[in-house]
């Protein structure tokens, strides 16, 4: 049975939207699972050595990133409370529980992102190694993991996880209720949430910050990253740094920083869009083209920190892969000169041969002329 007033949520468009969420959210599940599991397999190498601290960051985030795509989207609308939208069968328990995990994924995967960016700063940068950094790793991995439950319990006491369009999460209940009304007997008055602006403004505070804080950190790898290029005359974003001699392990870390950045970026564009999209225009009608690159985008996370994660692997087998054809092609090479100089003195043997036949055989019939001669120089004597 559908609630009056949710109808428009039961359409093909609304199924679509469900499809392609969960579709993202699979991808991004596989990719965080597979970081995860390669870092426990192993562990002793890349976990627990003393120059390994963005691995564990890594790891917790890819944590965070399982959590804020299995959550909110692949259950999407299945917590819902039943009739609010198309798929679901839950209760208003259920929809707090998917929003109260939601908010914990969501701010941890951020704070993960932030803790990373100033790691690698640090490294690159400043010059930190892996037992300094050691000494405050409870900054990088304790505090995101903290925070992100600190500020996933207010909204609770608030009642402001309910409906919010695509799953459960920070939101005024009923839908389209005005927070600002007092009076219960008024029409638009919400029941439950609220007090959901300041939850909503607390959330754009930490997302937002986060998102500066990436940015400023990319920034200062990229300048350094450049420098570096402008002193050996090479282009290392293009992948050639393994196959430099002169390319450094701090440029590396660099790189691969600036593309760790550049995966937060494409799956919280969208997110960051959408605000900004209200603040200009307010009362303008949401662009459905900005709902689908939403559940496209936002869920994937952990798929594009998995491409990026896999990548030094993929320049090794590469540079191994070069190397190994280029060795082929040198003994190819030397093989081919053998086998024209063995060709070339077969040619020459045979040459001397057919001399020798023919000096021979010349010298046969010269004797055989002379012989010829005596012989009737002497019968005519």
């Amino acid at each position: 049975m559908v609630i009056v007033g949710y109808e428009p949520f039961y359409t093909a468009y609304y199924k679509s939207i469900m499809t392609i969420a969960r579709i993202s959210a699979s991808i991004s599940i596989i990719g965080s699972c597979y970081i995860i599991c390669d870092l426990i397999i192993h562990r002793k190498k890349k976990l627990f050595a003393n120059n390994v601290m963005t691995n564990r960051i890594i790891f917790g985030a890819s944590i965070y990133d399982l959590l804020k795509s299995f959550v909110p989207w692949i259950f999407f609308s299945l917590p819902m409370r039943t009739g609010m939208a198309l798929g679901s069968m839950g209760t208003i328990a259920t929809c707090t529980v998917q929003g109260f995990f939601a908010q914990v994924g969501a701010i941890g995967s951020v704070l993960f992102n932030v803790s990373l960016s100033i790691c690698y700063v640090l490294m690159v940068t400043y010059g930190w190694n892996g037992t300094r950094l050691m000494k405050i790793k409870h900054a990088f991995l304790t505090l995101p993991v903290v925070l992100s439950f600190i500020f996933a319990i207010p909204p609770l006491f608030d009642n402001g996880y309910n409906f919010n369009v695509f799953n459960c999460y920070i939101a005024p209940h009923p839908f389209h209720c005005d927070p600002a009304i007092d009076d219960p007997a008024m029409p638009n008055y919400c029941e439950r949430g609220r007090n959901i602006k300041s939850f909503v403004t607390m959330n754009l505070f930490i997302t937002f910050s986060g998102g500066i804080v990436n940015i400023i950190s990319m920034l200062m790898l990229y300048r350094f990253v450049l420098q570096k290029e402008k002193r050996s005359g090479r282009h290392i974003f293009g992948g050639n740094e393994s196959g430099n001699d002169q390319d450094t392990y701090s440029k590396r870390v660099a790189v691969q920083g600036v593309f760790y950045f550049f995966a937060f970026a494409l799956a919280w564009w969208n997110y960051y869009y959408y605000f900004i999209f209200r603040m200009i225009y307010p009362t303008t009608p949401t662009p459905i083209w900005l709902s689908y690159t939403a559940v496209s985008f936002i869920p994937l996370q952990g798929f594009f920190n998995a491409i990026v994660y896999i990548r030094p692997r993929y320049l090794a087998y590469r540079k191994d892969k070069l190397s190994t054809s280029g060795q082929t092609t040198r003994k190819d090479s030397r093989e081919n000169k053998n086998k024209s100089s063995d060709v070339a003195n077969v040619l020459i043997a045979e040459n001397d041969k057919g001399i020798n036949e023919t000096n021979k055989n010349g010298t046969s019939e010269m004797k055989t002329k002379l012989a010829e001669s005596d012989k009737e120089f002497n019968e005519s004597t």
